[in-house]
């Protein structure tokens, strides 16, 4: 029985990482992606990886974040966000169907609750994982007919990734903050007590990716009850 693989785009760091891990862990063939190997804004290097691997499961974990208070928002850094979180993930969705009609294959998008949940200085952002999340709900309705999955996993702030530190170096400097400051009122807006882990989020991503349910357009949370 061949080994099924999977392609895993933002997958050398952070929550990419951990899906790689995860993916392996259960027996599929899986490649983490960075920019170095193929940004995602671009569609060659995105379509000809997709056709060299013919993935059937693909997690799509590319994301990029800007903080900064609404006066300070640019125009560069709202396009650079929207590309890489918004259009990387229609770029790739577009290679796949690129290989062709028939083929069964699940997708998951790492969204944030971002998308519903408003925060200070970071309206990019927000607005990014809204759009995102939209966008895998109209992929989950219009690849239906071919027999596709198409999922989102929406975390909240997940520790050791380098996102989180740049957010948190980030925080400190725009409200003047100190680390116990930031990290006092991080914890008290979860009901677990802290950040959920890579590994964490991982293992939802891989049971929704890999399981045998029909569900698809769904959002699932893992934020720790944020």
């Amino acid at each position: 029985m061949e080994t099924p693989t999977a392609l895993v785009f933002g997958g050398r760091s952070g929550i990419g990482a951990a899906c790689v891990d995860r993916l392996r862990m259960v027996g599929v063939n899986a490649t983490g992606l960075d920019k170095v190997d193929a940004d995602v804004r671009v569609r060659r290097p995105v379509w000809e990886v997709i056709n060299d691997v013919k993935p059937q499961y693909v997690v799509y974990s590319a994301g990029v974040t800007a903080l900064d208070w609404l006066g300070d928002a640019t125009y560069m850094d709202f396009k650079r966000i929207m590309d890489i979180n918004v259009y990387g993930f229609i770029n790739v969705l577009q290679g796949l169907l690129d290989l062709g009609t028939g083929e069964h294959r699940s997708i998951v998008a790492i969204t944030s609750d971002a998308a519903w949940r408003p925060m200070r200085t970071s309206l990019n952002y927000c607005a990014s994982k809204a759009a995102l999340e939209m966008a895998v709900r109209v992929a989950a309705r219009e690849l239906a007919p071919r027999g596709w999955k198409v999922n989102a996993v929406a975390p909240g702030k997940v520790s050791d990734t380098p996102m989180t530190e740049y957010v948190d170096k980030r925080v400190m400097e725009l409200r003047g903050w100190t680390a116990e400051e930031a990290e006092d009122r991080e914890l008290v807006s979860t009901t677990l007590g802290r950040m959920v882990h890579p590994a964490e989020v991982a293992m939802v991503v891989v049971s929704t990716l890999l399981g045998p349910q029909a569900q698809t357009g769904a959002v699932i949370p893992v934020n720790g009850g944020r």
